[in-house]
């Protein structure tokens, strides 16, 4: 089962760019998918156009070693309507499902290299395509109809390899985060084992 990649970073203001919101999010993420919109939402409803989302690569193919499966990825999908988001996933179709995503973020990268607004396009409109439309967004042709559609034109080597970099990145990060947790797990733990060693030191 894939966990939830809504993973929020530090907002990281240029001196001449908009203030963005920096994720690491999965393309084919139902739960993402969720986060990012409600992140639009509110966005729109405090009239903060001067801030936007800069969505990094977070490969759930490489994170977990396999592709999503569809099949999962649907029942996530009943459970997201019926709970918390009955307006999105309207025409998902686990028949289209991509059998990767690594295309779409090299494409996704290539969008933010010319301009953060619109990498924040077309991130946003490989969702919609896959969840709303039902668009199998490894299948090239469309993925490249899609991008297009925002004046992208092509990737290169430099986007793919930017995309594993977002990964071992973020991989890195959450790998101190596990041990830190870890830590005070047991620190916890040895204070509720050894309560009168604690008020004996203080």
């Amino acid at each position: 089962m894939a966990e939830p990649t809504f993973r929020l970073g530090h907002p990281s203001p240029g001196p001449s760019e908009p203030k963005a919101i920096k994720v690491f999010a999965g393309i084919w993420c139902p739960f993402a998918h969720v986060g990012l919109r409600c992140v639009v939402e509110r966005r729109a409803e405090l009239r903060r156009e001067d801030v936007v989302l800069h969505v990094r690569a977070w490969p759930l193919e490489l994170v977990n070693g396999a592709p999503l499966d569809p099949e999962a990825t649907a029942r996530h999908i009943q459970e997201l309507r019926a709970q918390v988001a009955p307006d999105l996933f309207v025409g998902f179709d686990p028949n289209h499902f991509p059998t990767t995503t690594l295309p779409a973020l090299a494409w996704v990268h290539a969008a933010y290299e010319m301009d953060v607004k619109r990498g924040e396009a077309v991130s946003l409109a490989l969702r919609d395509a896959l969840f709303d439309d039902g668009v199998d967004i490894s299948d090239p042709d469309a993925l490249a109809s899609i991008v297009r559609a925002e004046g992208v034109h092509s990737f290169d080597a430099t986007d793919e390899q930017a995309v594993l970099a977002d990964w071992r990145e973020e991989k890195k990060r959450c790998q101190r985060l596990a041990t830190l947790l870890l830590r005070r797990r047991r620190c916890v733990l040895s204070i509720a084992q050894h309560p009168q060693g604690r008020n004996r030191a203080s």
